[in-house]
């Protein structure tokens, strides 16, 4: 994958990296990406990696685009995100 030049593209595919795949694509994917991820992972497990995951893996933005796009909310950003990431 050309988006992880220093990642073995097979072990990313392995379930034990989805979390790291998913939400690195959600974040930077482009179309060619994400219809991969959607095609590869499935539909339901990405909305289930947002709705477990998205506060705190994704900018406010794309939280916000996922959430809507993928019928699921998002948990809300961690305590300290904004401190961190003054946009999440």
């Amino acid at each position: 994958m050309r988006r992880f030049p220093d990642h073995d593209a097979e072990a990313l595919r392995e379930p034990a990296h989805r979390a790291f795949l998913v939400g690195r694509l959600l974040e930077e994917g482009d179309a060619d990406e994400l219809r991969w991820l959607f095609g590869a992972v499935g539909r339901e497990a990405v909305a289930a990696w947002l709705a477990a995951h998205g506060g705190g893996a994704l900018s406010r933005r794309s939280r916000a685009f996922w959430s809507l796009v993928l019928g699921v909310a998002a948990p809300p950003p961690r305590p300290l995100a904004r401190e961190l990431w003054p946009l999440a």
